[in-house]
């Protein structure tokens, strides 16, 4: 096992000690090396795109996000905690690796505060996968739900953004082999599914290539 998931075991024996009054949400996939899943389009493992963790407004069930169209009409109303981007640097791997995100700085984790968390009590955390730089480009999308947010005491609660063991509401999953930076093996991927917006115009784009051959 990773010195990552020491460090996050420490952080979690010494928050008594430390902060007792907020929340944290910590966006990493650093486990074990192959058998890690990592985010991924077309089981490639993404450099690029976004990943961010957050809630919806009370109400919303996973019915009302559990379609691309459904998703995109809900985003508006979605709060973003935290964010990272796949394929950046991670100081627990020593490099920058497809498919893997990595908050090694504690100070990026995202904090539910005490001053807002008693009206966020009960909100389920979610997990947001983009092939796009931001949720509002067109791009493909996976999605997890990470839990719900309880109240804290006498520890801090925290909240991993591991994709493993987690059926998603949206994305496929699969695997892919090779090295990604934490030895060669077989890796698990979740894997992003375009916006029908986005598969119309490949579709076009297909069509209109097949008529250019005809003529």
């Amino acid at each position: 096992m990773k010195l990552k998931s020491t460090l996050l075991v420490l952080s979690w024996l010494l928050a008594p000690s430390i902060c007792a009054s907020a929340a944290s949400m910590i966006i990493s996939n650093v486990v074990n090396g192959p058998g890690d899943t990592l985010f991924a389009s077309a089981n490639i493992p993404l450099n690029g795109g976004l990943v961010v963790m957050g809630y919806f407004p009370a109400g919303i069930t996973d019915a009302d996000i559990n379609t691309v169209p459904k998703l995109l009409a809900n985003l508006g109303s979605f709060t973003t905690v935290t964010s990272a981007v796949p394929g950046s640097p991670s100081a627990t791997l020593g490099g920058a690796f497809p498919g893997y995100v990595d908050q090694a700085d504690f100070t990026s984790m995202g904090l539910v505060t005490p001053t807002n968390q008693e009206t966020l009590l009960g909100r389920v955390i979610y997990e947001i996968l983009t092939t796009a730089t931001t949720l509002a480009d067109a791009g493909g999308y996976a999605m997890v739900k990470i839990g719900t947010l309880l109240e804290d005491g006498p520890i801090e609660n925290q909240y991993f953004g591991n994709p493993a063991k987690k059926t998603p509401i949206l994305g496929t999953l699969g695997s892919v082999t090779g090295d990604f930076g934490a030895g060669y093996g077989t890796y698990k991927t979740i894997n992003s599914i375009p916006e029908p917006f986005t598969t119309l115009l490949g579709a076009i784009g297909a069509i209109a290539s097949l008529r250019r051959r005809r003529w």
